[in-house]
């Protein structure tokens, strides 16, 4: 007789074996980081080929527009959405050895989004032509049949996407990120030979959202090669075991779902104020938005993607001063080796832009409009990590409906300050929106941890800007000129210095070099 779908197992390979240890973990961070640092190189050139070829013209805007409708879909049904519900539920199951469930949890998780996925892909073929209106209701008919032309050949991505994304979850409950490491690298290797193939105008633009879709597929069966051997067994669904696991799934995942709604919603806004700005408006905020990332696609994302299984766990063990005191060691980390970047772009968001991008067909316009964005978003270098980090812990502790009424006025704020600031800073508002908007948010929640944190974290917001503030009055006053790489380079020397001088005068300044050399020391320092 087989015993109940929540009876505890003795681990093994399939049914939930434990990771491996401290050890493990950071191996596989290491691992994730590395193959993300690669597939981000692979990313700049696939963004400098695109600038080079096309600059911020209708080509790059359409095929904008087409991506990121299926990342925005993929985001909700699949995306972080479904990961930080998922992964609590698996990382539990797996902890209590209970393997039916993540059996189970697993299917009924890839049929919903899979189906779900399905459906919208249909939908861009048939609907285009409307989301093309609503999307870039300013352009004429010629610009939008080759954004409404992009969008259809884009919708198989969506159902790829989704299942590269579920068996990536998968391998992230055992803490093994390295074949997800590889997807950007496979994604942009597509979009690259798309790439130089419509620029050199030896296939029509429609091919680049087919390599999207072919590149897509290859990331599959790399994924789908690692997950297999790791997928849970269970038994056949019954009325109890869909209970057992549909209830803990839905009551995680219907505020996000929610939240992603809005999200995603403030995107697809966004996106329409600045088709009404100029053409290439969409394009500039995305070459500067991918330039802000960096940091937060490389080692950030390993940290965040480590962090909610980690904190899963030490939820379940109700080690709130373990939580509380990691939490404000990765808050403030974060803020002390960003704040001096923020600062740094902002100095020399021009010359950076210059620097990367202006060939080509990237002409002038092209540059002004980049570099207006990228000044803009440069404090979302900070925001796009202290943000999740902040989620990641309500998350753990299950506690997802507390983020609704926060992140509803979030969205709210961040569309109404991209219409009030675009009206007179053109794309840099509406770029500067995004992280203003997160920034008081996440200030908001850190109150509702409920770990106490408060007055801690909030003054190291406050510190950390305050000497960021200090830092660009500096680099304002000595204004070192010359060639774009000549003005970053001495920038670079000037801010890593004053930074560095400002640290000292600090308690959490002076710990953080303190910790710095213990790293680089014989001994290395305390792991937590």
């Amino acid at each position: 007789m087989n015993p109940p779908a929540d009876t505890p197992r003795r681990p093994d390979l399939r049914n939930g074996a434990p990771p491996g240890g401290r050890r493990r973990i950071m191996r596989e961070g290491f691992l994730y980081t590395l193959l993300t640092l690669i597939g981000k190189i692979s990313g700049f050139l696939r963004e400098w080929l695109m600038a080079y070829f096309f600059g911020a013209s209708l080509i790059t805007d359409a095929y904008r527009v087409a991506i990121d409708l299926v990342r925005s879909i993929v985001q909700i049904f699949s995306g972080t959405t479904v990961e930080t519900s998922l992964v609590p539920l698996l990382t539990r199951w797996r902890t209590r050895n209970t393997p039916r469930l993540r059996a189970l949890l697993l299917r009924f998780t890839a049929w919903t989004s899979l189906g779900i996925s399905l459906v919208f892909a249909l939908g861009f073929a048939g609907f285009a032509p409307w989301i093309t209106r609503i999307q870039v209701p300013t352009y004429d008919a010629e610009s939008a049949a080759m954004v409404t032309t992009m969008i259809r050949w884009i919708g198989p991505a969506v159902p790829l996407f989704v299942a590269c994304n579920l068996a990536g979850y998968l391998l992230i409950s055992y803490h093994r990120l390295g074949a997800f490491g590889l997807m950007p690298l496979v994604l942009n290797l597509g979009q690259i030979a798309g790439t130089i193939l419509v620029g050199k105008n030896i296939l029509p633009p429609e091919v680049l959202p087919v390599s999207y879709d072919i590149a897509l597929v290859v990331a599959f069966a790399i994924l789908l090669f690692d997950a297999w051997r790791r997928r849970p067994s269970g038994g056949r669904f019954t009325k109890e075991r869909m209970r057992l696991v549909a209830i803990p799934l839905l009551r995680n995942i219907w505020p996000l779902l929610l939240l992603a709604f809005i999200g995603q919603g403030r995107i697809f806004i966004d996106k329409i104020i600045a088709s009404t700005l100029a053409v290439g408006a969409i394009a500039a905020l995305w070459y500067a938005r991918f330039i802000i990332e960096f940091p937060l696609t490389t080692a950030g994302n390993a940290l965040l993607r480590l962090a909610l299984p980690h904190f899963s766990e030490v939820v379940e063990k109700k080690d709130t001063a373990k939580l509380r005191r990691q939490y404000l060691i990765l808050l403030d980390t974060s803020l002390w080796l960003l704040v001096p970047v923020v600062v740094l772009v902002l100095r020399t968001a021009n010359d950076l832009i210059r620097l990367i991008y202006a060939y080509g067909a990237f002409d002038a316009d092209s540059v002004e409009m980049t570099t207006l964005a990228l000044m803009g978003a440069s404090p979302a270098l900070v925001t796009l990590i202290i943000q999740p980090l902040t989620v990641r812990i309500i998350n753990a502790q299950g506690r997802n409906v507390r983020l609704l009424d926060v992140m509803t006025v979030q969205a709210v704020l961040n569309v109404a300050l991209a219409y009030g600031l675009s009206r007179y800073w053109g794309v840099a508002g509406i770029a500067l929106a995004m992280g203003v908007a997160q920034l008081l948010a996440t200030m908001a929640l850190i109150p509702r941890l409920q770990i106490g944190v408060t007055r801690a974290a909030l003054g190291r917001i406050l510190l950390w800007g305050a000497l960021g503030g200090v830092l660009y009055l500096f680099l304002w006053m000595v204004h070192p000129g010359g060639s774009p790489l000549v003005t970053l380079l001495l920038n670079l020397v000037l801010t890593v210095s004053g930074w560095l001088a400002l640290s000292l005068l600090v308690p959490q300044g002076r710990a953080h070099l303190a910790r710095f050399r213990r790293m680089n020391g014989r001994g290395g320092g305390k792991d937590e």
